[in-house]
């Protein structure tokens, strides 16, 4: 294929080949630790971002459910909501979707070569912008073209200098739960990584918060005050009649009863009222009057792939759930500890850059067989050894490792004789075997 520069695809080319050449051959940007680069380039698009009513997501976990919450409660009301998130698990359309669908692969690509051409004439051509920052461009012009009633952008990494923290004011933040993930690089504390996520904060912006950890809230909040921001926090005491099972949740909450979610875990009740909160205080405060109805019927239909999701693969049950920080971990085997009495066989891989150490001696506690595999992403990935010698180290015998993750999910499967198979760690592995067993 032709230089990516020179690439001009006719109307009948195969989209989806395009894309992902465009996307490989992306040039390297330059270390650049501010917003300059993609702050020039929507200056120059004449700031199309500023044309959209935004709630902006941040967080360590619970972005994409709240976000998705958010968004199906929205749609009950007929409004066309777009959505920024990643990563994708289905297919890589799936971080720039509106009520519509997702973006098609032509316009992702067309829209991603006119960037391109317009960054080598007219920017600095040994500054590129990172895939990451174009991505976030092209989810703004597709969201303004459309015109949305509303855009959910989910944060990639941090917030601050995230290439999503470019709306000079916003509808509404939301920083969902805050714990250890990508220490080093967002911090290596609590506080640090607070900071981060409070650095979406814009002078007098709406903000709700996660109620825990404490000494993150704190942060939050002093990041706003001297905003002049607003921020409110749910009170999960105001949850009654809750009921947790393996495939889906209930609960009441303030004036609401009876609101199923089939999300599974704990975690997506917190994230589901995270929601409710949002739904609120865009009635109270925004001029909104999204009924009780949608509420419940919109959290009822919402669904996240890879997070606790069970699908049937030649009649056996696979559960796959994206776990891939301390945080996270603790859920899920919380989760597993309490909802599945058979024996079962885990898959997990893990990327090199994580708390990989941490994250195995939480895992290590559990009683079943170990399949551990390596992650498709290159430059991250975990060699399998290293992970078969880590959970060794932590007292487990029964494991195994593979380099290729679909040889590793068809033996758990083979071996566990009709019984679960579980898959957890990146969702980049998620998205590989989920796919597999789909397809």
């Amino acid at each position: 294929m032709k230089d990516i520069f020179e690439l001009n695809p006719e109307p009948n080319s195969n989209w989806e080949e395009i894309y992902f050449y465009i996307k490989n051959n992306w040039p390297r940007p330059g270390m650049d630790l501010s917003l300059d680069r993609i702050k020039s380039y929507l200056e120059f698009l004449k700031n199309p971002q500023d044309d959209l009513k935004v709630i902006h997501i941040a967080g360590t976990n619970g972005k994409g459910s709240t976000g998705t919450f958010i968004k199906s409660i929205l749609e009950e009301e007929n409004l066309n909501i777009g959505f920024f998130s990643s990563p994708s698990i289905i297919s890589d359309t799936e971080s720039i979707k509106t009520s519509r669908g997702y973006i098609s692969y032509r316009e992702y690509a067309e829209r991603l070569l006119n960037i391109l051409k317009n960054w080598k004439n007219k920017f600095d051509n040994e500054n590129f912008l990172s895939f990451f920052e174009a991505s976030t461009i092209v989810a703004i012009e597709h969201f303004k073209s459309i015109k949305v009633d509303m855009a959910i952008f989910e944060v990639g990494l941090g917030g601050t200098l995230d290439s999503t923290n470019v709306f000079k004011k916003k509808v509404l933040d939301v920083i969902t739960h805050i714990g250890l993930d990508h220490l080093g690089v967002l911090g290596n504390s609590i506080e640090e990584i607070a900071e981060q996520k409070a650095g979406i904060i814009q002078v007098g912006d709406r903000v709700l918060a996660y109620p825990i950890p404490i000494n993150a809230v704190k942060i939050i909040n002093q990041k706003a005050m001297a905003l002049k921001a607003k921020v409110t926090s749910p009170n999960f005491s105001d949850i009654k009649n809750l009921n947790i099972d393996r495939v889906c949740s209930s609960y009441s909450y303030k004036n609401l009863d009876n609101i199923y979610i089939k999300m599974a875990g704990e975690n997506q009740i917190y994230n589901s009222i995270m929601a409710i909160e949002a739904i609120e205080i865009l009635n109270e405060e925004f001029g909104y009057s999204i009924k009780s109805a949608s509420i419940i019927n919109g959290l009822s239909k919402a669904f996240v792939p890879g997070r606790l999701e069970w699908i049937k693969y030649k009649d056996v049950d696979i559960l796959l759930d994206g776990a891939h920080n301390e945080d996270g971990v603790d859920g899920f085997v919380s989760f597993v500890e309490k909802n599945i009495s058979e024996k079962f066989n885990l898959v997990v891989g893990v990327l090199k850059d994580k708390e990989y150490k941490k994250i195995y001696k939480k895992l290590a506690k559990l009683n079943c067989d170990f399949y551990l595999t390596e992650v498709p992403f290159e430059g991250r990935k975990l060699p399998v050894d290293d992970a078969v010698e880590t959970l060794k180290d932590f007292g487990v015998s029964n494991v195994l490792g593979f380099e290729d993750p679909i040889e590793a999910i068809k033996m758990a499967i083979e071996d566990g004789e009709g019984n679960p198979v579980i898959l957890t760690g990146s969702l980049y592995l998620i998205s590989k075997i989920r796919n597999f067993l789909v397809k």
